[in-house]
């Protein structure tokens, strides 16, 4: 069993931070304040982790990691105790576990795709054109048929290449994803005890495996990996590369200022190489570069550093920083 405390407390930092960054971070919230947090404090690995997770039942697990003592709180914000740090570190298993999701692999979109797929070659193998499709979802349905007709001249081949495929994933999880299936004349004796946090860690690691074979059939089916920056701030980032500044994004596009920076900020947490000395010059980078070495990492304190830039000539600073350290562990 997948314990919600326990995740948390190991997703949550040793640094303090707002709780609720995080739970806009896992539940897959795409705001540049959100995004920034997660990149703060090394967590957007596991962006949109728990999609359906309420912020009362996210909010009653951190009370009880406060009473517990495995978290303190000072200033609304939240960081492990002593005590939470040795609960992590017996965690450690779990903590493996987690690190197979990956937001790029868009396991969620995959896994009614996956599931029906495996469905509809099993039936197909035993020539069977009448059952209920696993997935009533129209989408998935026209997606899945699409993909068959493109393989169903290598049916034999494709079923043992998911054969192959499973033979190198872990044991347990062959197994786990097997309880889960659905075919001719076969139910899965896990089906109705499905986690849906299991199940898409479970599939990680199927993709982890698909992913490393880019002639599979199974590659098809899943289509590869996504980008999680917004397609509108993909574009600003373009343009903004091409030379236009954000003046003039503002009038070509008829956007709000507030808009564009957000969409910036979002280009360059998500690997954006967006140059620094379009936004700051290289006396403004040394003195921003010193504050940051003597600790002062929050807004208001490089702010005070250098009076008179913008909060986005700050933030962008922030950002690299933090990427660049990020990329250094």
């Amino acid at each position: 069993m997948i314990s919600l405390d326990d995740i948390l407390l190991l997703l949550l930092d040793d640094q303090p931070q707002r709780p609720l960054g995080l739970w806009g971070v896992i539940t897959g919230r795409k705001t540049a304040s959100i995004m920034f947090a997660g990149l703060q404090h090394q967590q957007l690995h596991y962006f949109g982790l728990l999609a359906g997770l309420s912020k009362p039942d996210y909010l009653a697990a951190v009370q009880r990691l406060l009473t517990a003592k495995l978290l303190q709180q000072t200033d609304e914000q939240v960081w492990r105790t002593a005590t939470g740090r040795a609960r992590c570190a017996q965690l450690h298993g779990m903590a493996a576990t987690l690190a197979s999701y990956d937001p790029e692999l868009n396991v969620q979109q995959f896994a009614p795709r996956f599931f029906l797929a495996v469905q509809v070659l099993s039936e197909a193998s035993y020539q069977q054109r009448q059952y209920v499709p696993l997935s009533a979802d129209w989408q998935v349905q026209q997606y899945v048929r699409r993909w068959y007709h493109g393989t169903r001249a290598e049916l034999a081949d494709t079923v043992q290449e998911l054969t192959v495929i499973f033979s190198q994933l872990h044991p347990a999880t062959a197994d786990y994803l097997a309880m889960l299936m659905i075919g001719h004349e076969y139910v899965g004796s896990g089906a109705d005890q499905d986690s849906p946090l299991r199940r898409e860690l479970a599939l990680c690691d199927l993709l982890h495996t698909i992913e490393s074979r880019p002639a599979s059939a199974w590659q098809r089916l899943w289509g590869g990996r996504i980008s999680l920056l917004p397609p509108a701030a993909a574009q600003t980032s373009a343009e903004f590369l091409r030379g236009a500044s954000v003046q003039e994004l503002v009038a070509r596009k008829h956007r709000r200022i507030s808009t564009i920076t957000e969409h910036l900020q979002l280009a360059a947490i998500m690997g954006q190489q967006l140059p620094l000395d379009r936004f700051l010059s290289v006396q403004q980078q040394a003195v921003l570069a010193t504050a940051w070495a003597g600790g002062q990492r929050t807004y208001q304190e490089l702010l005070a550093a250098l009076p008179g830039v913008e909060f986005l000539q700050v933030r962008m600073f922030q950002i690299m920083m933090y990427r660049r350290q990020n990329n250094a562990r």
